[in-house]
């Protein structure tokens, strides 16, 4: 996979390892999560072209079919049965038996993937009538064999295409109804570095998937809140998080990206992804933008968060130049400006190669 992985499929390969990707249950969760968080991230980005948005799509359904394809598993291969090389001596005809492989014999892994297969492994007639005559040449006739055999991958396009417009409809439909929990969730908190005596050395690449992280609750020395916010660190029952309060609609917490988390991404195509749920079980509409100094800016964004942990991106494209200095991304993690708080688990960017 290497380098060459682009960031959505490092995320649905990451999301897969950290559960049974055996599981196809697991993996629809993962999948639909991908959906989600794809409609969530298009919806956030009005300006987007419908042409951009329908390849985008389609650029997920081909990384989930390629994906997916990898758990298939391969039809079992039949003998060969060879030709006879001899005349068959004079008898009744008899037909090869038809051997058919049906669900009953596939695991359960295997059942909702896999449709039934009926196959004539040895659908072959050899028919030979001999006529003797006294005083004549003996003469012979062999009726001409027909075999038909089926490819045995004839079923794997369809069977591909089925499980792409399965794989949409789910998502959609599990966009519209707000996705799902956490163990579905793409992405799993980032891992936790050393406290940093300038808020940057846990701002290096983590082992998974190349992610950088940006901001994690074991150092909220990088986490500046206004005057009337509330910033503080809280420990759940699956992992450590950030509470984020403003007091208004226009007061938002910043989080610091270091400079060097900058220059690894300056001249790229980047994916942040901040993981984040609505505190003490309700829902909040939040808005996300950044200050990336030399290199701009990622406008502001909105996205409706539920009170689920799940996956929150935006992307932008940075010029290639060097960053004198380093950025921040501002959350206000209730627009409306009704008190609502926002727990956030990490922040984190990829590039897209």
């Amino acid at each position: 996979m290497g380098n060459a992985l682009d960031a959505v499929e490092k995320a649905i390969r990451t999301a897969l390892e950290k559960g049974d990707a055996q599981d196809r249950a697991f993996r629809e969760k993962v999948y639909r999560s991908a959906f989600s968080a794809l409609e969530r991230s298009l919806k956030a980005r009005p300006e987007l072209t419908v042409e951009a948005a329908i390849k985008r799509r389609n650029h997920l359904k081909s990384k989930i079919t390629e994906i997916e394809s990898e758990f298939i598993p391969a039809p079992p291969s039949c003998p060969v049965t060879a030709s006879p090389t001899a005349p068959a001596a004079a008898g009744p005809q008899v037909d090869a038996p038809l051997v058919s492989v049906s669900r009953e014999h596939a695991t359960d892994r295997d059942t909702d993937f896999l449709p039934k297969l009926d196959r004539d492994d040895a659908d072959a007639h050899l028919r030979q009538d001999r006529a003797e005559m006294d005083g004549e040449d003996r003469r012979g006739s062999a009726a001409p064999r027909a075999v038909r055999e089926r490819s045995r991958w004839s079923f794997l396009p369809g069977l591909l295409l089925l499980a792409v417009m399965v794989l949409i409809g789910l998502g959609l439909w599990w966009a519209l109804t707000g996705g799902f929990g956490s163990r579905g969730s793409l992405s799993e908190p980032g891992s936790a570095g050393t406290t940093s005596q300038q808020g940057q050395s846990n701002q290096t690449v983590t082992p998974e998937g190349n992610w950088i992280n940006v901001f994690t609750p074991s150092d909220p020395t990088t986490v500046r809140a206004p005057n009337g916010a509330q910033a503080d660190v809280k420990q759940g029952d699956e992992a450590s998080f950030i509470q984020i309060r403003s007091s208004g609609p226009d007061s938002g917490i910043a989080f610091d990206v270091g400079q060097g988390v900058l220059e690894q991404i300056a001249g790229r195509h980047a994916v942040f992804n901040v993981i984040a749920r609505g505190a003490e079980g309700e829902g909040t509409e939040i808005s996300i933008s950044c200050d990336f100094g030399a290199l701009g800016d990622c406008g502001r964004t909105r996205y409706v968060v539920g009170f689920e942990r799940s996956d929150y991106l935006f992307e932008v494209d940075l010029p290639d130049q060097q960053p004198s200095s380093g950025g921040t991304i501002t959350i206000v993690p209730d627009m409306a400006g009704q008190g609502r708080a926002l727990d956030i688990f990490s922040i984190r960017v990829s590039t897209a190669d």
